[in-house]
């Protein structure tokens, strides 16, 4: 019996050791999760203008056309030129009829730009010659914001344009800055 005492008192002082040194401690660690946004600056849609009538050289015409752009940055702009610069017919003979373009012709203007107005006979044909719209404000919505511009061919009582379909192109290149 006095043996089977020392071997329970023996596993006591054991297990008392064993279990005294068994210590479970919490260790806090952190994962730093990061990512990084670029600059976003891109047109959404550009439809065509056509006019709805025959230009009329003694009245002039208007039209309107619209360019929605999303950015999410505060400085960029808008370069802003065409193929030819006027309206050209192809055919026999080539005819042309010059027009003169008015951008960011909304009230207020959007993006915190101003109106930029292309006088007829100066529309710049390459993109390093274009007119440059500088904008300061972000889209309010992730649609994007409509810009209008006005396409203005100009009262030309001294004309004679020849019958036919005119055309030009018109690019918009936008610029993160």
């Amino acid at each position: 019996m006095k043996k089977l005492v020392i071997f329970v008192l023996f596993g006591l002082i054991i297990s008392g050791s064993v279990f005294a040194q068994t210590t479970y401690t919490t260790d806090d660690q952190v994962a730093l999760i990061s990512a990084s946004v670029g600059a976003h600056v891109y047109i959404l849609s550009s439809p065509d203008v056509t006019f709805d009538n025959p230009i009329d050289p003694m009245a002039g015409a208007n039209k309107a056309g619209t360019l929605t752009v999303r950015s999410n940055k505060a400085s960029w702009s808008i370069k802003i030129y065409a193929t030819n610069g006027e309206l050209v017919k192809t055919g026999a003979i080539t005819q042309t009829i010059q027009y003169k373009i008015d951008f960011n012709t909304s009230t207020p203007t959007k993006f915190g730009g101003s109106l930029v107005t292309i006088s007829a006979g100066s529309i710049p044909t390459t993109e390093v010659d274009a007119t440059v719209a500088v904008m300061t404000a972000k889209s309010a919505s992730s649609a994007g914001e409509v810009i209008d511009y006005l396409i203005t061919v100009p009262v030309n009582a001294a004309a004679n344009y020849e019958e036919g379909d005119y055309t030009d192109t018109l690019h918009f290149v936008v610029v993160a800055s």
